[in-house]
């Protein structure tokens, strides 16, 4: 065979396996990138889970006991806008999503009695500004109830994922 020829079929034959194992390392590289990927999304899906459980906890304490005597607090959600892209079960999204459905009612029913607590000197009378206060007070007090229990079914409900 002539020497030039077999030459030319080793550099083929060289230019072939360069590319099968540049096609090899990069299905490899590919898919550890993946891995490191999803590794780090469960990372971050961890973080997220556990931030929301923690604002869950911190709303049941700001909405205090309710025992009709304390007022309670309002609640936040800072942790529930950015826990939304969690992958969870139909049932733990509904209760969450209803949970902060509630305490954001509640915040709307103390922002009332708030509101109306300050401007209570405008009533003709202090009996109808008590009687008012108290009846706002009431609701507030009814629309935690309600809060605090959706809360901590959503905690029960989270803890199982």
């Amino acid at each position: 065979m002539d020497p030039l020829v077999l030459e030319a079929l080793r550099f083929g034959v060289a230019i072939l396996a360069g590319g099968i194992v540049a096609v090899i390392s990069s299905v490899l590289a590919f898919r550890y990138a993946r891995r490191l990927q999803l590794e780090e999304a469960e990372r971050r899906d961890a973080g997220l889970r556990h931030a929301l459980l923690a604002e869950i906890d911190e709303n049941i304490v700001r909405i205090g006991p309710v025992d009709g005597v304390q007022i309670p607090g309002p609640t936040v959600r800072t942790a529930w806008d950015q826990a939304r892209t969690l992958t969870r079960g139909d049932v733990a999204f509904a209760l969450v999503a209803s949970a902060y459905r509630e305490g954001a009612l509640l915040n709307d029913a103390l922002q009332l009695f708030n509101a109306h607590f300050v401007t209570s000197t405008l009533m003709p009378t202090d009996e109808l500004a008590k009687a008012r206060n108290s009846d706002l007070g009431t609701r507030s007090r009814e629309r935690a109830q309600r809060a605090r229990a959706a809360f901590e079914k959503a905690r029960d409900e989270l803890k199982k994922l």
